[in-house]
């Protein structure tokens, strides 16, 4: 809502919500959402192990990237 409402843009959405009500219809919204950048997967697994897992990914490759050029 506050993407689509609120005009609020981040650079990159991260949501891997599990474990309560209406968390798959949550996935399904920020699928919809063009506005910005986004990661999340569409069944009800979930939770916060699997985001720190992308964002720990995510730093790997920043870091790797950097290395590579500098």
């Amino acid at each position: 809502r506050l993407i689509q409402h609120g005009h609020w843009r981040p650079q990159l959405v991260i949501a891997f919500p599990g474990g309560f009500l209406g968390a798959v219809e949550c996935k399904d919204q920020l699928q919809q959402c063009m506005q910005v950048p986004r990661l999340t997967n569409s069944d009800t697994k979930g939770g916060p192990l699997w985001a720190a897992a992308v964002v720990h990914t995510l730093l790997l490759e920043a870091l790797h990237s950097v290395a590579m050029t500098g």
